[in-house]
């Protein structure tokens, strides 16, 4: 079993620096632009909706990439899931009241400081999710993670959006421990396993969840993810390694889907590429398929399948379009966000079968 780095990290208390301090301040206002406020819409309601909330920050501002948490996300579709990166006043202060964002929705949409967020990597046991906005502001700033790991004495830093309170918080903590989680055996009723944590003499709150925990230089060390130890003074958080495996897990993927309205089984065959296998598939009456390519290998896909109800083979061939999407473990491409669409088409007075584009 893992030893944690420092027993007195236990009977620790938490820290609290004030933003007055010179290093404080520096890695918040170096950081903050990263920083994002996520909801999600957990349930419908008639009057009002049953939404979570947390936090979490750009990692691949190219790609328009966010990590937060899994229990943040909750496996939830594109059009339930909302982020909001901070927008600072006239004179460079970060404007937290939350009333402004919802007052001004309308303009920090059009300004993409407001998008929606699909998630396309995550990884339950972990607590990790990554999600691919629609649009990112100017001033979005990219946080890098870390290159070692924290030290015993080392000054964490963590950002975040704690429940009911104003948004883009900042506190600090002390005497972090860097293992694997079965130290839950000491902090009970956390949410992850087989994670690698860091672990931080520093009480956050629920909101907090999803934010970046930061070293002095600015630097990502783990994502906060939970509270524990005695009176909640601890703050686990997923150490950047983990973040690190599940953004590598993120590839190229080319996809297409195919449907068949008919009362009737179809058979088909799929290759990839002009030297590829075909593959056999069957598709059952009134349902769809999707297929996918992953990985940088630029390769069309091809169909082919008897295109007659009578007696006799007469084969159709044709080469396919295709969507491309990243994605990464814990994501399958689904037919509705990422799939060209096909379809099989019947001419009952011909007796034939083609396979159109929707």
């Amino acid at each position: 079993m893992y030893r944690l780095l420092s027993v007195a990290l236990v009977l620790g208390v938490a820290a609290s620096l004030g933003l007055a301090q010179p290093q404080a301040l520096q890695v918040y206002d170096r950081c903050i632009d990263g920083v994002v406020y996520v909801e999600t819409v957990l349930r419908e309601g008639l009057f009002r909706d049953e939404v979570s909330q947390g936090s979490g920050f750009l990692i691949d501002r190219r790609r328009k990439l966010v990590v937060t948490n899994y229990h943040v996300t909750q496996e939830k579709e594109k059009d339930k899931i909302l982020v909001l990166f901070p927008v600072r006043g006239l004179f460079g202060e970060v404007i937290s009241e939350r009333k402004y964002y919802f007052d001004n929705a309308p303009r920090l949409i059009k300004n993409r400081f407001f998008s929606r967020a699909r998630i396309v990597a995550q990884d339950k046991d972990k607590d990790l999710a990554i999600l691919q906005l629609d649009q990112i502001p100017d001033s979005a700033k990219e946080l890098p993670l870390a290159r070692f790991d924290p030290k015993a004495q080392d000054t964490l830093h963590i950002l975040g959006n704690p429940a009911e309170r104003p948004l883009w918080r900042w506190a600090a903590g002390t005497q972090p421990a860097v293992g694997q989680i079965d130290a839950r055996n000491r902090i009970p009723n956390i949410a992850v396993r087989n994670s690698k944590v860091i672990l931080c003499c520093c009480a956050a709150f629920n909101g907090n969840s999803g934010g970046p925990v930061l070293n002095d230089d600015g630097e990502v060390v783990g994502i906060a993810s939970f509270n524990g130890g005695p009176g909640g003074i601890l703050t686990g958080a997923i150490h950047f390694a983990e973040i690190r495996d599940l953004l590598d897990s993120i590839v190229l993927h080319r996809v297409f889907s195919v449907e068949n309205p008919t009362r009737f089984t179809l058979h088909y065959q799929v290759r990839w590429g002009e030297n590829g296998e075909w593959e056999n598939h069957a598709i059952k009456p009134h349902t769809y398929t999707v297929h996918w390519l992953k990985g940088p290998f630029d390769q069309i896909p091809y169909i082919k399948f008897d295109a007659s109800f009578e007696e006799g083979y007469q084969e159709k061939s044709y080469k396919l379009a295709y969507y491309t999407r990243q994605l990464g473990r814990g994501v399958n491409p689904s037919r509705d966000l990422d799939a060209m669409e096909y379809i099989f088409a019947v001419d009952k007075e011909e007796m034939k079968i083609d396979l159109l584009r929707k």
